[in-house]
């Protein structure tokens, strides 16, 4: 799909996301953005120097199966002798060896997408880059930029495209050194297969991701489950052999990669014995090691008896080395998996002992050891638009077209309220009329605020009657109070008191004092509660339908004062000695209630 540049019109980049929303699944099936191991549906090709294999595996039954082979192709051909791309004929092979494989239920249910898994095995190479760049430790853009142009990044203008793809491997752990990566390069002879599988995706708009990977890569990102018993691999030489060559990894006391290369077998399957003895020797000096553990791995023919053979010229000089030799095919992880391969067996079970692995390799294994050789550059990543930014596009596509409906119903709500008043009798009045009408109107709300007014002014904010109920209520029935003053008075807040610059508020204060026999004075002394008070205000405000009596409002305040003490009632000529002794306890009793301005019943003195 021919994407826009990120530097494009930014209109031009909408219009573009727009076109793949509509016309494609990205936004709805997130197996667009998942890579080949993550689908449920995989094909895995594992490419070396003398065979191919193929399987498919579910992973949602966890299950291998035989895999179809990739047919012989021919390709295009441009004026200067390069390959554009697959030939009619064998484009039509691809589609239909795709079409027979996500339209077969052989391999479990029907797919939805397609995980094709490349592992490189046949060719792989190791380039120091430019010295400019050597010591770079910007990784990420430095991978980007051998990416794109890799003569820049190796100093080499003799690089050539059809040489073969390339990617960065940093030598992690490295420190103070001038060399801090170097530049690894596989083989691209199927990358224009894997374009065409991707293009057949597109075209049935169905997820079919490609990742093309060093096998190498995989492998030595495997160490730590293939050989616990190395720790961090610290001072450790690995040998891990293909069918045409053999990788040979060294790393430091810290279990950092301090080399890697390749050494292509010149005759049979492996390297002579000599050569093997040779090269550890060499390596072992080179890097300053003075007894390195070995690891020798056959990840392809061979088996253990024979890399120990292979060996054996080493050990006879070093008899106290610390090695192990293996066939990746004998151990459990690779039990079940078509041909006994390590790279098919980590992508499908890529867990790895953490406790016991080194930090270099987990890094390695979490993201430069998988590194998609067919894949395109960041930059080309960056111009197809995330799920995420299409499912925004979408909902607000969405939003849009609610707001259009929304602002087409004001409009029909609007139009529909104009003509209903053009057809109303108030549109037909004449200019006289209306303006008649509207001074009637005026006038008319001016008398209404004047009735609310005086309506205020009058309404019932305190009652005699009432006030001396409220007496009665205080004390008892049954008599044993003698009252010697009671007063009752209602007023408006002082000037200096208002919260409102237009109302008033209002305050009733009862006045009480008297004497009482002792029988009595231990329930006078409830009388001081604000609670008792209020609840006796409240209640008689119910029964009397007197709301300017209740409390418990905001904007109505209590405050209840009472004094006791001891003290006899003087004789008099109404209450002799002979009652005025019974009463021995006086009482003072005030009770304030306050309405503020910002009642309803305040007093409204606007003008």
């Amino acid at each position: 799909m021919e994407l826009l540049d990120t530097k494009a019109n930014p209109l031009k980049i909408y219009r573009q996301a727009k076109r793949i929303l509509k016309s494609t699944s990205r936004a709805r099936n997130a197996d667009w953005y998942k890579t080949a191991e993550e689908l449920p549906l995989q094909w895995h090709l594992w490419i070396g120097a003398h065979r191919v294999v193929s399987a498919i595996y579910n992973s949602a039954q966890n299950q291998w199966f035989e895999g179809p082979q990739i047919p012989d192709v021919s390709f295009d051909i441009d004026e200067n002798g390069n390959h554009t791309g697959l030939d009619d004929g064998s484009r039509n092979l691809v589609h239909e060896l795709l079409r027979q494989i996500l339209s077969t239920k052989e391999f479990g249910k029907k797919p939805k997408s397609l995980g094709i898994s490349i592992h490189l095995a046949n060719d792989f190479r190791v380039r120091d880059l430019a010295p400019d760049f050597s010591a770079d430790t910007d990784f990420n853009a430095l991978n980007e930029l051998l990416v794109s142009a890799p003569d820049i990044a190796l100093g080499d203008d003799t690089i050539l495209k059809s040489d073969g793809n390339w990617r960065l491997l940093p030598l992690l752990g490295v420190k103070d050194s001038d060399k801090r990566s170097v530049a690894v390069q596989v083989t691209n002879q199927l990358e224009l297969v894997a374009k065409e599988f991707r293009e057949y995706g597109e075209m049935r708009n169905m997820p079919i991701i490609v990742n093309a990977k060093a096998a190498p890569l995989e492998a030595l990102s495997a160490l730590p489950y293939l050989a616990p018993q190395f720790g961090t691999f610290e001072n450790t030489i690995c040998l891990l052999q293909y069918e045409s060559y053999t990788v040979i990894a060294a790393t430091g006391k810290r279990g950092e990669l301090l080399l890697i290369r390749p050494l292509f077998h010149r005759s049979g399957v492996s390297l002579s014995e000599s050569e093997v003895s040779d090269v550890i020797t060499k390596t072992g000096a080179l890097l300053d090691m003075k007894s390195p553990r070995i690891l020798y791995l056959a990840l392809a023919g061979a088996g253990g008896e024979e890399l120990k053979k292979t060996l054996s010229l080493y050990l006879e000089g070093n008899s106290d080395a610390v090695f192990q030799c293996a066939s990746v095919s004998n151990i459990p992880i690779t039990q079940g998996v078509p041909g006994g391969l390590l790279e098919l067996a980590m992508a499908t079970n890529p867990e790895l002992p953490e406790e016991s692995s080194s930090a270099t390799i987990l890094e390695y294994r979490n993201e430069w050891g998988l590194q998609d050789f067919f894949g395109p550059s960041g930059e080309e990543i960056l111009r197809m638009p995330t799920r995420g930014d299409l499912q925004l596009l979408k909902f607000s596509g969405y939003a849009q077209k609610a707001a259009i409906l929304c602002l087409l119903g004001f409009a029909g709500w609007t139009g529909m309220d104009f003509f209903t008043k053009m057809r109303s009798e108030a549109w037909k009045l004449e200019p006289a009329a209306a303006e008649e009408m509207e001074a009637n109107l005026v006038k008319l709300q001016k008398e209404r605020i004047e009735w609310s007014h005086w309506n205020n002014l009058l309404e019932k904010r305190s009652e005699g009657w009432l006030a001396m109920e409220a007496l009665l209520e205080l004390f008892p029935d049954n008599g044993g109070v003698i009252l010697r003053s009671a007063n009752y008075r209602a007023e408006s807040t002082t000037a200096n008191e208002r919260s409102n610059e237009d109302k008033l508020g209002v305050t009733r204060t009862w006045e009480l004092s008297g004497y009482s026999n002792p029988e009595v004075a231990t329930q006078i002394s409830s009388l001081g509660s604000r609670t008792h008070i209020a609840s006796l205000l409240n209640e008689i405000a119910e029964k009397n339908k007197a709301d300017y009596l209740a409390v418990g409002e905001e904007s109505r305040s209590l405050d209840v004062t009472l004094q006791q003490k001891q003290a006899s009632m003087p004789s008099s000529f109404d209450f002799p000695a002979k009652v005025a002794r019974h009463f021995r306890n006086s009482f003072e009793l005030k009770i304030d209630q306050s309405i503020d301005a910002t009642d309803e019943l305040a007093f409204n003195i606007s003008k």
